[in-house]
């Protein structure tokens, strides 16, 4: 099923432009001592053969506790936002049976779409404005869905386990990855600092072009394999 979806996604958005949209997503960091998965993208060779189809992702074995979270947002052309979600914000909230949050819930991540659409209309200026987002839970709970509905022109989710179909999985956050392991960040203030310099320095509007570009190569080669991909997950 996530194999179909993410073939018809690809066909439907191979020539897409992110001129006047949003993509958003957010990454985490590790801190020292960290062990589990990440996904990698060989962004310059072939696609793996069409007999090595889809591979779901696997499930995520890190704590919280040892996390550093980033979301960030981009046009085609140009840098919306970064900004860091910390946990002594995010445990503020409750769950829905009345506990401390351990991660990212809607409801924290809700109070983020307003200064996503200031920060968007700020950067695009008047006319419309649309969001691509990925189907992590907190971007498709039903008080996501209606605060992006209420901020946003258009709204697209991405198909399951699709990162190379996003602007920042395919060419942001692999750059801020490389920085924190050149640096060897190991505390929260080293990888504030090395992600930082990377969204400084790095993300051009002629690199958010590039990478635009590769995400609808990606959709391309990804409906050549009828919904197969070419990441690495481990």
């Amino acid at each position: 099923m996530a194999q179909e979806k993410r073939y018809e996604f690809a066909k439907k958005y191979k020539h897409h432009k992110w001129t006047r949209w949003v993509a958003m997503d957010m990454k985490w960091f590790y801190e020292v001592g960290a062990a589990g998965h990440e996904v990698e993208q060989d962004k310059q060779g072939p696609p793996l053969p069409p007999k090595l189809l889809f591979r779901a992702k696997t499930g995520e074995t890190k704590t919280q506790g040892l996390k550093v979270m980033f979301m960030a947002c981009v046009s085609e052309h140009k840098k919306i936002g970064l900004w860091e979600m910390k946990k002594e914000d995010w445990m503020k909230f409750k769950t829905k049976a009345g506990m401390t949050a351990k991660g990212i819930g809607a409801e924290y991540f809700i109070t983020f779409i307003p200064k996503i659409k200031a920060a968007a209309r700020k950067a695009l200026g008047p006319g419309r404005i649309g969001i691509w987002i990925d189907n992590a839970k907190a971007h498709t709970a039903a008080a996501a869905r209606a605060a992006f509905a209420k901020h946003f022109d258009d709204v697209v989710f991405q198909s399951p386990s699709s990162p190379e179909m996003n602007l920042l999985d395919a060419g942001v956050f692999p750059n801020m990855q490389a920085k924190v392991d050149e640096k060897n960040a190991t505390t929260t203030a080293e990888i504030r600092a090395a992600v930082n310099a990377v969204w400084e320095e790095d993300i051009t509007p002629e690199h958010l072009h590039n990478v635009a570009n590769r995400v609808r190569r990606n959709m391309k080669q990804v409906e050549s394999l009828k919904g197969g991909n070419w990441c690495k997950e481990k």
